[in-house]
């Protein structure tokens, strides 16, 4: 199980995707794979679903969200959504979330949402 948690508020969700969609661009992720608007469904999707700071999710749960989100399988959309990583530079997305550690589908989430997060907490003040 993974733990995943937001302060994000979720009162501007377009804000949010603007956001996500940025983050995912500038690691290199390409916006025609199916995958990167997987990762845009589950990012959300964690940070609506947040009800409290300390909320735990299991990657389980988010795929099977994204399949019926997206029409597609729970092992299609795990795949999908791993293909973007698989074509992005492994040491540009460590250097990026600033961690020395092998980066997986659910430890990207982790770090997406909170770069969003940041990047949100910053343009407020």
């Amino acid at each position: 199980m993974v733990e995943i948690t937001t302060k994000i508020k979720c009162s501007d969700d377009e804000r949010i995707v603007k956001e996500i969609k940025k983050t995912l661009d500038e690691i290199g992720a390409k916006r025609n794979f199916k995958g990167y608007r997987m990762w845009i469904t589950a990012a959300m999707y964690v940070i609506n679903k947040s009800k409290s700071v300390y909320e735990e999710y299991e990657m389980k749960e988010v795929y099977e969200h994204i399949s019926k989100r997206h029409k597609s399988t729970y092992t299609k959309s795990e795949r999908a959504m791993r293909y973007v990583l698989d074509d992005l530079d492994k040491e540009k997305i460590k250097k990026f979330f600033g961690v020395p550690y092998k980066i997986t589908n659910s430890t990207f989430l982790i770090l997406l949402i909170d770069k969003v997060e940041d990047r949100l907490k910053s343009a407020a003040y």
